[in-house]
């Protein structure tokens, strides 16, 4: 229910050509980074994807702006480190949360 609250809310944020990716935290995280950040990098390492904004707009820093996201599919061996947080999980995703 709370992400269901959480991805409702985000939806107001998200750009006229916004297209869905089918996983909730994905399409959550890249909707909030969108509308906090003029630039963002979202890169690929092997099994693993990291989002991060690296120009946040109008000097907007707040939980968006200062969090990497790291993405895992759903069959990974997850393995939190002490720096991360468990973020977001859906029936495709585990996110986790890193400060950066």
């Amino acid at each position: 229910m709370t992400i269901f609250l959480f991805l409702f809310s985000c939806m107001k944020f998200a750009s006229p050509n916004f297209q869905s990716t089918n996983s909730p935290c994905l399409d959550a995280i890249l909707t909030n980074i969108d509308y906090n950040c003029k630039e963002f990098h979202f890169g690929e390492d092997e099994d693993l994807g990291k989002i991060r904004c690296i120009v946040p707009r109008k000097n907007n820093y707040n939980f968006w702006t200062s969090v990497e996201f790291i993405v895992f599919p759903i069959e990974t061996e997850l393995i939190v480190k002490n720096s991360q947080v468990l973020y977001c999980v859906d029936p495709y995703l585990f996110v986790i949360a890193e400060k950066k």
